[in-house]
């Protein structure tokens, strides 16, 4: 593989975790690394590819072992709230024409419906929360860069290969994805993470798309199918 070959391509990638305050002091959150997804900007990278890399508050970047060269070519931005997040997209997405968005980042489904002025007091007996669905992100992303090459995410949790990729394929139907990294969430080695590319063009009940094992191997996979479909 050339090492020029996505050289003068823009691909925004994001990555790590998002948050909500509760009060002053606390938020809910929820868990990434950001991992795979700065695997996956290294990958875009040594093809020559201009990435702006957006990412959550302690998610992995590819700052550390980037190339100097490389970090001539690589955009970092942090965003610490989903509200943060929802108003950079726009922001982004007008400000470069992007070939292709990777939307890797572990964004919260539901948020608190207030953010309680101050601290609130320890010692209650119980604290209760009331939280209301957040919007989605990946249908934000197809809005404004309806030509770009869009990249979804779908993590779940103790459900057959088959059910996994049924929901991937709902996803790509409702945000208008071009493909889907349907995931399993990794187990305690966190090398054995497994994924399947979902693409809209495959029936929901025929066969499962091909496995692919630990984060390396995933990243190659999702960038080699990046690289053919916008070059």
């Amino acid at each position: 593989m050339a090492r020029s070959i996505l050289r003068g391509k823009n691909v925004l990638v994001t990555a790590g975790s998002t948050r909500a305050p509760i009060d002053a002091v606390r938020f809910i959150s929820n868990r990434s690394s950001g991992r795979l997804a700065t695997e996956i900007a290294y990958e875009l990278l040594r093809r020559g590819a201009t990435v702006t890399f957006l990412h959550g508050i302690g998610s992995e970047t590819p700052q550390e072992h980037a190339t100097p060269i490389q970090k001539r070519h690589l955009n970092t931005v942090a965003v610490e709230s989903f509200d943060e997040l929802h108003h950079s997209v726009p922001t982004l997405m007008n400000a470069t024409r992007f070939d292709c968005v990777i939307h890797a980042m572990a964004v919260l489904d539901y948020l608190p419906t207030e953010k309680i002025p101050g601290k609130i007091k320890s010692g209650r007996r119980e604290l209760i929360l009331k939280l209301a669905p957040a919007p989605k992100i990946l249908p934000l992303f197809r809005m404004y860069a309806p030509n770009a090459f869009l990249v979804g995410f779908k993590l779940e949790v103790d459900v057959s290969t088959e059910e996994l990729c049924q929901r991937a394929h709902k996803l790509i139907e409702q945000a208008g994805a071009d493909m889907v990294v349907a995931n399993l969430m990794p187990s305690e080695k966190p090398d054995l993470h497994t994924a399947y590319l979902v693409h809209p063009n495959v029936a929901h009940s025929v066969n499962v798309p091909e496995e692919i094992v630990g984060k390396k191997q995933i990243a190659w996979t999702v960038v080699e199918e990046v690289t053919k479909a916008i070059t």
